[in-house]
């Protein structure tokens, strides 16, 4: 069983349930906040990449995850079967992009791939970020309605 952190998401007043972890990519450190999708109870590995992916911005074909010691293979593999729990550290390295004719690519040619998924994924970061900081000033605003109409229900006697 998962050891979740519960988040109440504040426009829908619904708890969610959520794993944190640490993706360290190089000397990089990454939170990851993955969040047990609302069809399924357990998370596993493909919630996790694709999380890393958002976060980190390596593309899922080209992450190699590693977690006590053991490379991360089998998308449909259950987290909690794996002993993964809150804080936990996953290792991320990259896989080398193979081109045409089994050649790989430059160091210079990756480094750009590196720095055009780093911006899309901060583009999407952003984007989230964006949406949810909306959600929480429109359940402010919900919570601010009801306080008014309160108050204008009972007025304060003086």
């Amino acid at each position: 069983m998962f050891n979740f952190f519960s988040l109440l998401n504040m426009s829908t007043g619904v708890v969610e349930n959520v794993l944190k972890l640490v993706c360290s990519h190089g000397s990089k450190k990454y939170n990851v906040t993955l969040k047990c999708p609302e069809d399924s109870t357990e998370l596993n590995c493909g919630h996790l990449f694709s999380a890393v992916e958002n976060v980190t911005g390596v593309p899922e074909n080209r992450q190699r995850l590693i977690f006590k010691g053991k490379s991360l293979t089998d998308a449909a593999q259950n987290l909690s079967e794996m002993g993964m729990k809150e804080g936990a550290i996953i290792m991320l390295m990259t896989k080398a992009i193979p081109c045409k004719d089994g050649e790989t690519l430059t160091k210079e040619e990756e480094v750009l791939l590196t720095i055009d998924s780093e911006v899309e994924a901060k583009g999407r970061y952003l984007q989230e970020f964006t949406q949810n900081v909306m959600d929480f000033c429109q359940g402010l605003l919900q919570r601010c309605d009801c306080l008014t109409e309160m108050l204008n229900i009972c007025p304060a006697t003086v």
